[in-house]
């Protein structure tokens, strides 16, 4: 990790700027339900958000949550953990820190004893696919007109020793 990069607890606080970074930073739909599950997330027990700041300037955040029927009863596969967002400002990629990012969400899945962790990407997002896979991610199956903006993605699946 790199002397200038910290990793802290979202709070509340920070939706705002977070969702700001979504919106100037996105090669994507903006108009997906990314600051109703920021809000949703913060408030969850489940939840786990993060924000990353290089130096003092926000260059990405990340999350996800545990999904248990508790959680989430209409879950097929209970007891996992389900990365919903790494997202790294452009000007601060290269950089390690969606590396960082993936890291703090598979140490949050290690602290809860989870070794079964899903994620979706879209099939177009070549760089972000290239880092789940080095992080031992594997496509299990695709979903055909997965987001709003009709993409497809992909769903990957990372099992470990929790």
């Amino acid at each position: 990790m790199n002397e200038f990069l910290r990793i802290e607890k979202m709070t509340a606080d920070d939706i705002g700027i977070v969702y700001a970074l979504y919106l100037s930073d996105i090669d994507d739909d903006p108009n997906r339900y990314e600051i109703n599950w920021l809000s949703e997330t913060i408030d969850d027990p489940y939840g786990y958000l993060f924000v990353a700041y290089w130096g003092d300037e926000l260059a990405g955040y990340c999350g996800g949550y545990h999904n248990t029927p508790i959680s989430n009863p209409e879950i097929q596969i209970p007891d996992y953990f389900k990365i919903g967002q790494i997202t790294v400002k452009k000007s601060f990629r290269r950089k390690g820190i969606g590396k960082s990012l993936m890291l703090k969400m598979l140490d949050t899945a290690r602290e809860l004893g989870l070794g079964r962790i899903k994620l979706e990407v879209s099939i177009k997002n070549e760089g972000a696919i290239k880092l789940y896979e080095s992080f031992g991610f594997k496509i299990e199956q695709t979903e055909v007109h997965f987001y709003d903006d009709g993409d497809d993605a992909y769903i990957m699946w990372r099992y470990s020793d929790a």
